[in-house]
């Protein structure tokens, strides 16, 4: 499967894109801002390293709608913490890398069950001791 996804920004000089921070595979065109990534073996399901990258965003929108991994800490893939992974969750996580939005907080302190009735369960996060 292969995502491409278009940034667009306006300005004199014209900006130039890149990506500081990015999965193996995922490029950026520097002129044009278009971003396309083909994910595979583990870039497919890097969602629990307890960063916020446009990879999340795409793991997510993959889960809800292409038929990819589920998330192994169905907490972290809650972005906006309203107890569900669906649409909102991506859209949220976009709005925060590219439009200033809310930080998403991490799921929780400790992995495990989850034990709050409308928290999502945790059994593997990569920043749980």
């Amino acid at each position: 499967m292969r995502y491409s996804l278009q940034v667009t920004a306006d300005g004199v000089p014209a900006p130039r894109f890149e990506l500081t921070s990015a999965p193996a595979g995922m490029s950026i065109g520097t002129a044009s801002g278009l971003i396309e990534w083909a994910p595979g073996g583990e870039a497919a399901g890097t969602h629990v390293d307890g960063r916020q990258e446009l990879s999340d965003a795409v793991f997510v929108f993959n889960f809800l709608f292409a038929g990819g991994l589920a998330p192994s800490c169905d907490s972290a893939a809650d972005v906006n913490r309203d107890f569900r992974i669906d649409l909102s969750d991506g859209v949220s996580l976009l709005n925060f890398l590219f439009l200033g939005g809310s930080t998403p907080s991490d799921p929780f302190t400790s992995c495990g069950t989850a034990t709050d009735p409308g928290e999502l369960a945790c059994l593997a996060y990569d920043r749980c001791g």
